[in-house]
């Protein structure tokens, strides 16, 4: 049943992207109008077929294997209309900067148009020959059948990782974004908020567990080994766990995964063969595995419609001087592998990226990072002093900016402003950083804040001019972290401004010298919880009814101080 449910997936997404506005107007501009409607109509008779094969539930081989290659066909439809969509985007960048734009070709699948063959399909004999049981239990599988579709999918992709994985959250729905899984009625719905939702429904119907919090940011999970069991059953030799004994890979593979990438096949060159059709390749090593030299440069070129490249816990050495190529690719992670120096400017050139998250050790940004222009998260760290301007404050789409682990960083980009979008920022262990950007209080739209372990930041901002006073913060914040800054003395009130109805959680954290809380949070009626750890001045001013500070927090609702919970109910 799965194939019939995820061909009939496909199938759905295909036709989501043929009805979308971008889509219309490119086929429009270049006369195929007359045949996206062709495609459209065979689709949904494709799609009426596939609905009818999932309600019987058939387990005939003959039709079973002509449902495989239905599947593969519809993959290769998305793949010519991401095609449509790379050039779109190249378009879209070329436009914002100027550049002389080079004309392309692309050409629509031929699919069978004839919709009483369709039909004929549908109305066959084979669909009423019975199925047979599986071994997976019965209590899972009920459990998997009443999921909605679409989170089937996104279940079933979480078995692309190994067994016993620790997920993040964040990781996660990066993930299903590359693949385009995330789908909502309301258009408006942020991508990232979707997968929350998703995240959040399959955690609450027991297919994840040993759940974590760090922060209220993040949060980890991990899936039963029988839960992965049945997340893996599903994928119909879709997905292939590559190791040194694989002799034979199957051309209808998507999804590659190497548990140890020091230890491949011999003859992996030619396994890797006729796979260019490959949409995720994810490389880990064992911790004990030695780092190692390789060749997969050439093997990873083949591979043009990847969408996810994860090198993040592999021990290998790879150049990436080819990366640029990759033009459908949408999630690039290597945070992890110290073995990767440096980045090619050529990684500019993936004007689909979505998702990018680079190592400690990286030398510097790539000075095209402007270019990116559908980056919505990254997480960097770099050997640079200051970040200059009219690179990552280009980027208008991002909507989470981590920056850890720089520790020459003295000085962030000035033109923040730019970042109308970003929801999430998060700065630790910038031990150099000694100020923040003046720009940084025109971030509209930020709603989680975090900063740590800068041992020389003091969070105090200098005005320009008299005319500056006007333009206070304009925050819109719903949490805010501040924890390890021993150089802090008085409270960033500036952090605060315009937040007095979003705030929802404050901690303070290790921040010794830390002399006192603000009047103004006695008016945030919005804060919920307020945390304070370590903070040794601060904690004997927050004395229940007896600290000077006590008036200020005594209507937050839950207050914690040193992991001992303060009851604050009967002030």
């Amino acid at each position: 049943m799965a194939i019939e449910s995820f061909a009939f997936n496909i199938a759905e997404k295909v036709l989501e992207k043929i009805a979308s506005h971008s889509y219309q107007e490119i086929c429009f501009a270049w006369g195929l109008k007359g045949e996206l409607r062709k495609l459209e109509d065979s689709l949904l008779t494709v799609k009426a077929v596939l609905m009818d094969a999932e309600e019987k539930q058939v387990n005939d081989h003959q039709l079973r294997l002509w449902l495989a290659k239905l599947k593969d066909a519809l993959y290769d439809a998305e793949d010519v209309l991401d095609e449509f969509e790379c050039e779109d985007q190249r378009r879209r960048m070329l436009q914002l900067y100027g550049t002389t734009c080079k004309k392309t070709l692309a050409s629509l699948l031929l699919l069978n148009t004839d919709e009483s063959y369709w039909k004929s399909i549908r109305d066959s004999e084979l669909w009423k020959i019975g199925q047979k049981e599986t071994d997976i239990l019965p209590a899972l599988r009920l459990s998997y059948e009443q999921l909605p579709a679409h989170l089937k999918k996104c279940f079933a992709y979480c078995s692309f990782y190994p067994k016993d994985y620790e997920f993040s959250n964040w990781e996660l729905i990066q993930f299903w974004m590359a693949h385009g899984l995330l789908e909502s009625a309301n258009q408006d719905e942020e991508p990232e908020d979707i997968g929350s939702r998703y995240f959040q429904e399959l955690g609450s119907r027991t297919f994840f567990q040993d759940f974590e919090t760090s922060e209220g940011i993040s949060i980890t999970c991990k899936m039963h080994d029988l839960v992965h069991d049945l997340a893996l059953s599903l994928t119909q030799n879709e997905f292939l766990a590559i190791t040194s004994s694989t002799t034979h890979i199957s051309h209808n593979v998507r999804h590659l995964l190497f548990p140890n990438s020091t230890s491949l096949p011999q003859d992996l060159s030619t396994l890797l063969q006729g796979l260019d059709r490959v949409r995720t390749a994810i490389f880990q090593s064992d911790e004990k595995s030695p780092s190692s030299q390789s060749n997969l440069d050439s093997y990873l070129l083949r591979f043009q419609y990847l969408r996810m490249l994860d090198l993040a816990h592999s021990k290998l050495e790879i150049s990436l001087d080819w990366i640029g190529a990759l033009k459908h690719l949408r999630n690039l992670h290597v945070h992890g592998n110290s073995r990767i120096k440096k980045l090619p400017n050529s990684i500019c050139k993936l004007y689909n990226l979505q998702t990018l998250m680079l190592c400690e050790g990286i030398e510097e940004l790539p000075s095209d990072i402007r270019y990116l222009i559908n980056l919505r998260f990254l997480m960097f760290s770099t050997k640079q002093k200051f970040l200059p301007k009219n690179g990552i404050g280009c980027l208008t789409s991002l909507r989470f900016l981590g920056i850890a682990n720089c520790e020459n960083l003295e000085h962030l980009f000035e033109d923040m402003q730019g970042l109308k979008h970003l929801r999430t920022l998060i700065i630790g262990g910038c031990e150099s950083l000694i100020s923040l950007p003046q720009s940084m209080k025109y971030l509209t739209a930020l709603e989680i804040l975090a900063i740590g372990n800068c041992e020389n930041l003091k969070l105090t901002l200098e005005e320009k001019g008299k005319s500056d006073k006007h333009y206070l913060a304009q925050f819109n914040l719903q949490k805010l972290i501040l924890a390890e800054l021993p150089k802090l003395v008085d409270f960033p009130e500036w952090l605060l401004q315009g937040s007095s109805n979003t705030l929802q959680f404050l901690k303070l954290e290790s921040c010794e010298h830390l002399k006192e809380l603000p009047v103004c949070i006695q008016n945030i009626a919005s804060l919920q919880q307020l945390e304070i750890e370590d903070c040794d001045e601060l904690i004997e001013r927050c004395e229940r009814g007896k600290g000077e500070d006590w008036s200020k927090i005594a209507h937050i609702p839950k207050i914690i101080i040193n992991g001992s919970d303060i009851d604050s109910s009967d002030d």
